[in-house]
């Protein structure tokens, strides 16, 4: 199986930052399995906030993006954080990440 993790900043914009994971299927589109977004806009009712989208059956089977559903979350507030929180979440390694809150357990 292969995976791509990206990391995106908006270099005018620090609260605009998105981390990710996609799923990439042989012969067949990416699916994105999750974002950790940073706090640059309003999503629903989460304004402003940190927030994690997650890939979800319910979604896909509306026919909207695998990951259109969100979360508000207090587990990061920077695009290394976000990382931090991608890399334990999915187990992910091979990665230099530093977490917003080194003493927290997520």
């Amino acid at each position: 199986m292969r995976f791509r993790v990206y990391q995106r900043q908006n270099l005018e914009d620090q609260q605009d930052f998105s981390c990710g994971i996609s799923f990439l299927p042989r012969g067949a589109q990416p699916v994105t399995l999750a974002r950790y977004n940073g706090p640059s806009h309003e999503h629903g009712d989460i304004a402003y906030r940190p927030h994690i989208h997650r890939a979800s059956e319910q979604a896909i089977a509306a026919g909207r993006k695998a990951e259109s559903d969100a979360t508000e979350t207090d587990r990061f507030e920077t695009v290394d954080g976000a990382l931090a929180c991608l890399t334990e979440d999915f187990n992910a390694t091979g990665f230099k990440v530093e977490s917003d809150q080194p003493r927290l357990k997520f």
